[in-house]
């Protein structure tokens, strides 16, 4: 399984369900209204505009350990959300990461953001000492930035699950859900290649192109209104009158 595909899917149903992804917990509330895959930007990987109006961007790395990748995508980040490019960085990591940075660094940098430097794990003290190096305030840098382990491997789908329960919300045919994770998927592979976005309307057409029936009665799930006001224009345009013609 494409690790990256696979993030990039669960952001798309968090997206179209409307509701928070919980990666930026405790900072705001998360609910993604756009995506857009490999734009260049600090995160390069996949960046998100929020309900609140604020940006991320998001890196998403398998297996990582720490060493040169690691740090060059978290320093990258980190410029970017000093000069004000983005608002939050996010790094998203696999389950079999290094543990000092999935686990030790992850918890460490909310005690980072609070001014907290004692008892810290030798990575956070690493994070604190390349961060003064370059002269970008600590406190205030990590206060918005994160690092979250998405399960999304083919042996450990737990995050995949989680957004397969969302998709109850949104498939009339509570079978077709299967069949709408796996359209989201392969979208979200192209999506990759071919340097896309989405909203909650393109989330929409994607998943109707599968033949995939949305449910109309969830009024808090973007996508099953838009179906919703879709099929009543539809209808409404199919009758209509025009005066003096029978």
């Amino acid at each position: 399984m494409n690790f990256q595909a696979a993030v990039t899917a669960i952001a798309a149903v968090y997206l179209a369900r409307g509701r928070p992804l919980l990666w930026l917990e405790g900072l705001i509330d998360d609910v993604p209204v756009a995506i857009s895959a490999e734009t260049g930007g600090a995160g390069d990987d996949v960046r998100i505009a929020y309900r609140n109006g604020s940006t991320s961007e998001v890196q998403i790395k398998r297996g990582l350990q720490a060493g040169a990748v690691f740090w060059n995508a978290l320093l990258k980040l980190a410029h970017a959300i000093y000069r004000r490019e983005i608002d939050y960085g996010v790094l998203i990591v696999c389950p079999n990461s290094s543990q000092p940075i999935a686990r030790g660094l992850a918890q460490d940098m909310g005690r980072l953001a609070e001014g907290r430097y004692d008892s810290l794990g030798k990575h956070a003290k690493a994070l604190k000492q390349k961060l003064e190096a370059i002269c970008l305030p600590v406190q205030s840098v990590c206060a918005r930035l994160r690092i979250v382990t998405v399960h999304a491997l083919a042996y450990d789908q737990a995050s995949i699950a989680a957004a397969r329960s969302e998709l109850d919300h949104i498939c009339r045919n509570k079978s077709q859900i299967g069949s709408a994770w796996d359209r989201l998927y392969r979208d979200a592979a192209a999506m990759i290649e071919f340097r896309t976005a989405r909203r909650a309307s393109s989330v929409m057409q994607v998943l109707k192109s599968a033949g995939i029936d949305i449910a109309t009665d969830a009024l808090d799930t973007p996508v099953a209104m838009l179906s919703r006001l879709s099929d009543w224009v539809i209808k409404a345009n199919t009758y209509f009158t025009i005066l003096g013609v029978r």
